[in-house]
């Protein structure tokens, strides 16, 4: 089997998922279950831990995945389903791969489930692999704002140091999900454009700390931050006169502002302020990570920079799919239950033989190629 390096480097596209309610039935989810952990148990045999994770954590790989287990092509579960059934999978097999985290109170254990484990390296290093889970939730929901609230966060890690992280945010506005993946090959900076990808659909009003292009904002929000001087915050707290006109008033379109929400608390944005001049962060991580630094004081900051240096952060957003089972609402057509047994089933043979030899193991996923073959002759005849 060819698992091609830059097959994701030829792809490119969006992807929607609409939020969608309920729970996947559960005549679904067992076999996506064994499906996911056959799948995983040959990527695993094949490219050894590390790679699987990098694999998974690839945003088109694991949509591709979704779809070959049956669940919605674009769905808000195509990444809560996905993960939870890899998850239940591959424990169930003891497989070298460990997902942690997953919805509410489940994302913010991620020390907790580390420690608990079993891995002799990922209990010892629970704090710092913690603190890298903390990071990246806080910058996809502090330091890219772009209306998608975080709600669901999973972190993916072999026993050498190798980590993805896949989470998900939900604007409620529009009734849509974004899902931003991560993984440590490809994040040399946990806050200077870290995401493999975001997918979602593109919008309006974005502001974008983390792209390259807002270097110098983030390096001023810094340096007024750490300043002991806090007369220069004092305006940015006054309210605004409820008659006050916008540009957008008078041109009929958009015009790119940082505008604070004036229903703000703003007694807990100067106490975040205060904090932050008490803390003196010397880097933009350190700056994100101050207790209680949300959206708007972030904003506050990057309004104070523009102010002082006049430079501005990236206002675009950086948001960048297969069937092969069907879906499970029936699109493009129902899920054929017996296709995914039989997978499975020729899956698990194809692991069972690459013990004995890659005569046999060609042989197993040949019969697998061929089966596809023979199903997809037979749903478009």
């Amino acid at each position: 089997m060819n698992f091609s390096a830059d097959v994701s480097a030829r792809l490119s596209g969006t992807a929607d998922l609409p939020l969608h309610s309920g729970r996947a039935p559960p005549w679904l989810f067992s076999r996506m279950r064994e499906l996911g952990a056959s799948i995983s148990e040959l990527l695993v045999d094949e490219i050894g831990p590390a790679a699987a994770i990098e694999r998974i954590a690839d945003p088109f790989w694991f949509q591709a995945l979704s779809c070959i287990l049956g669940f919605d092509w674009h769905s808000s579960g195509t990444t809560t389903v996905t993960l939870a059934a890899l998850r239940e999978g591959m424990e169930a097999r003891g497989l070298p791969v460990h997902i942690v985290g997953g919805k509410g109170k489940a994302s913010r254990d991620i020390e907790g489930q580390l420690s608990k484990s079993g891995s002799g390296y990922l209990s010892s290093n629970a704090s710092r692999l913690a603190g890298i889970s903390r990071l990246a939730a806080k910058v996809d929901g502090v330091a890219l704002q772009d209306g998608y609230s975080i709600y669901h966060h999973t972190m993916l890690l072999d026993e050498t140091g190798g980590w993805a992280v896949i989470q998900q945010g939900m604007n409620e506005g529009n009734g849509y999900a974004r899902r931003y993946h991560w993984r440590s090959s490809e994040s040399r900076s946990m806050v200077e454009e870290p995401h493999t990808a975001i997918l979602g659909e593109r919008a309006v009003r974005v502001i974008d700390f983390t792209s390259a292009s807002s270097r110098q904002t983030r390096d001023d929000m810094v340096e007024i931050a750490g300043s002991r001087r806090s007369e220069w915050y004092n305006g940015m707290l006054s309210g605004a006169d409820e008659h006050q006109s916008l540009l957008d008033d008078y041109t009929g379109e958009p015009v790119k502002r940082l505008r604070l929400d004036w229903s703000a608390n703003w007694a807990l944005l100067r106490n975040n302020i205060e904090r932050i001049l008490d803390m003196q962060p010397s880097n933009f991580e350190e700056l994100l990570m101050v207790r209680g630094v949300g959206c708007k004081t972030l904003l506050a900051l990057a309004m104070a920079s523009n102010l002082v240096y006049g430079d501005e952060p990236s206002w675009s957003d950086p948001v960048r799919y297969s069937f092969a089972v069907g879906g499970k609402d029936g699109i493009p057509y129902p899920v054929d239950t017996r296709r995914m047994e039989k997978t499975a089933e020729i899956i698990r043979q194809a692991v069972e033989s690459s013990k004995v030899g890659d005569v046999a193991r060609k042989r197993a996923l040949g019969s697998l190629s061929a089966f596809f073959r023979s199903a997809q002759d037979a749903v478009s005849a």
